[in-house]
């Protein structure tokens, strides 16, 4: 959480970068300051863009682990489960076949 967090962060002040490279209105600037700014500011965009895709991949792949990590569990839950109901069975078949069924106390 605190590497998504660094990545929000990143991005933000990449995107503050990209916003404060404002193109001049100075035509003898084109192929000068201005082709530069340009070239920061993209390097601004990408940078956000690539960050924040990092901190989006960092909670999704979180967020699987979590859902898959409680799919385990009760998948393991739902075998022992199946070997107690298992189990109760052939107790129960146990009994029948002795004879001995359930006692009745409230006759």
């Amino acid at each position: 959480k605190v590497f998504a967090a660094a990545c929000v962060l990143l991005s933000g002040e990449c995107l503050r970068s990209y916003l404060s490279y404002a193109p001049s209105g100075n035509p003898a600037d084109a192929m000068g300051s201005s082709a530069m700014d340009w070239l920061h500011r993209q390097e601004a965009k990408e940078g956000g863009v690539v960050f924040f895709m990092n901190a989006l991949l960092v909670v999704v792949l979180d967020r699987m682990y979590r859902v898959i990590k409680e799919t385990h569990k009760l998948a393991l839950h739902m075998e022992v489960l199946k070997k107690q109901s298992v189990q109760q069975g052939q107790f129960a078949a146990s009994l029948l076949s002795a004879g001995k069924g359930p006692t009745q106390s409230a006759m």
